[in-house]
């Protein structure tokens, strides 16, 4: 095999090693549509999530938090616009959740976390691409 051939092979492998690594997320967000479905209580126009659900059965939400907190600025790169927006949009909403969780039953609003000078939007609690960050990084 002369030298051509073997950059090629190497660039082909390195690009399927790409590709694999930009479609290893779920971007169905399966795992979290499913939380959803359970916890999502519809009554006309309102809705509401059952937290005592969520808080005594964290296994899901937490698995899908770490998929989040997986995901390289790299990999999230290489996702189209529409891939990109759903995974911010579903991390925030996830990570709202984890947030409300940590003082649920507690609280009687989401503006009761947070310090006095900042709300619930400025507390880093989770990692995004690697960093600690809050959710209005996400927003």
């Amino acid at each position: 095999m002369n030298g051509r051939m073997k950059s090629m092979l190497v660039g082909l492998l390195l690009f399927s090693v790409m590709l694999e690594t930009a479609w290893a997320f779920d971007h169905s967000h399966r795992l979290f549509d499913g939380i959803l479905k359970q916890v999502v209580v519809v009554n006309g126009s309102k809705s509401r999530v059952r937290y005592g659900w969520i808080k005594n059965n964290p296994g899901k939400l937490n698995r899908y938090i770490q998929e989040i907190e997986s995901v390289t600025r790299a990999e999230f790169g290489l996702w189209s616009e529409k891939q990109q927006k759903a995974f911010l949009i579903n991390a925030y909403n996830a990570l709202t959740i984890k947030l409300i969780l940590s003082k649920y039953p507690d609280l009687g609003s989401i503006k009761d976390l947070g310090g006095f000078f900042s709300g619930p939007w400025k507390v880093k609690f989770f990692r995004l691409f690697g960093e600690e960050q809050h959710l209005d990084h996400i927003e």
